[in-house]
């Protein structure tokens, strides 16, 4: 009798023992919870996403305006009065131009945007930008135009369309944009960017002062580009010199084709003959072969019509277009050495400077 009692007594600690764990572990489960959306809320309260498109319209470029008028933000009640209030003047940048006539335009920067948020005194919320380091600030050359035309294409010779999407691209040539409407109110809210040689493309714009509503317009895009051409017929296997080549506007549909820059072509070979006038394609190129010194070469000498050829020995390591010494056996003593200038031609030719 007094064994079975205390199984009794024993089963009943053991049940009230497991029922406080269960009930502890359920508590503790339930407070870590109630921190996690505690946490998620006040993150979500505190922060702030402002996003600004890389060409903005302003009516007036000299003055100051409001980061409102401009931005699309995110953000609570209170946060978003005081980001909206937030005052930003465009300053002003010269523009790089070949003629004299020394141009300028108005450039908003990612930093005069955060360095006004940091002063506004919001204090523990986080910033979400969404901004190119320089926003170009202009003026609108429509307003207010609520009726869409036919969708037949026609140039409309819009220089803010056409550095809306250099911008986009981060293209440094040329592009020439024509649009099936004139460009509506609003700011750009898509796309985000835009491949250079994409031909064709949709911008879609968000007026805030009107209810945020979006109008869409399609443009079409040709890309120009001032690219390296060979200025006479280049060899197949022979190194390109300065003076192979010139520069010449091609329309571009794959940027990357071709050689904008001369150190991506001078002193490398092209694996097949480059006709007058071709582009310099940069698949073709191939670096140039490390000749070593001590190499037996033969060398050519042209004075007019008249050209003479010897052997030598090269006395230094070079690559094909290198100027470099050469070792020419004596004509009166064969175990002495003349040293003459020559031009790398290939591995086993070289060309004679002549004065």
């Amino acid at each position: 009798m007094d064994l079975s009692v205390n199984k009794f007594f024993n089963f009943k600690l053991n049940f009230n023992f497991k029922r406080r764990a269960l009930l502890l572990t359920l508590r503790y489960f339930i407070i870590l919870i109630l921190i996690i959306f505690t946490a998620r809320d006040l993150h979500a309260a505190r922060t702030a996403r402002i996003e600004i498109p890389g060409i903005i319209y302003i009516q007036d470029v000299t003055g100051a305006f409001r980061l409102g008028e401009i931005a699309h933000i995110e953000a609570d009640a209170n946060t978003r009065a005081v980001l909206d209030n937030l005052i930003l003047a465009a300053k002003p940048e010269v523009i790089n131009n070949k003629s004299k006539v020394k141009a300028q335009r108005y450039i908003l920067t990612r930093e005069n945007i955060l360095n006004a948020v940091k002063s506004s005194g919001l204090e523990g919320t986080r910033i979400e930008l969404k901004a190119p380091a320089k926003i170009l600030v202009e003026r609108p050359m429509y307003e207010g135009n609520e009726t869409e035309s036919e969708p037949d294409f026609y140039n409309v010779n819009n220089v803010n369309l056409n550095n809306l999407v250099k911008s986009l691209a981060a293209w440094d040539g040329d592009v020439e944009v024509s649009s099936n409407m004139p460009v509506p109110p609003g700011v750009l809210v898509d796309p985000a960017s835009i491949v250079p040689g994409t031909a064709a493309a949709t911008l879609k714009f968000r007026d805030y002062k009107n209810r945020g509503r979006v109008r869409s317009i399609s443009v079409r895009m040709t890309w120009r580009q001032n690219v390296l051409v060979a200025a006479r017929t280049i060899p197949r296997d022979k190194p390109i010199r300065p003076q192979d080549l010139m520069r010449r506007s091609m329309k571009i549909t794959r940027p990357g084709v071709y050689a904008v820059n001369e150190s991506e072509v001078v002193n490398n070979i092209s694996r097949k003959p480059i006709k007058q006038g071709e582009p310099i394609e940069l698949a073709l190129l191939s670096g140039p072969n490390n000749i070593k010194k001590g190499t037996r070469v033969k060398i050519i000498a042209r004075l007019g019509s008249i050209i003479a050829t010897s052997e030598g020995v090269l006395a230094e390591d070079g690559q094909p277009g290198d100027l470099v010494n050469v070792k020419v056996a004596s004509s009166q003593n064969r175990r002495k050495f003349n040293i003459i200038k020559a031009y790398i031609i290939n591995e086993s030719t070289v060309e004679a400077a002549v004065n």
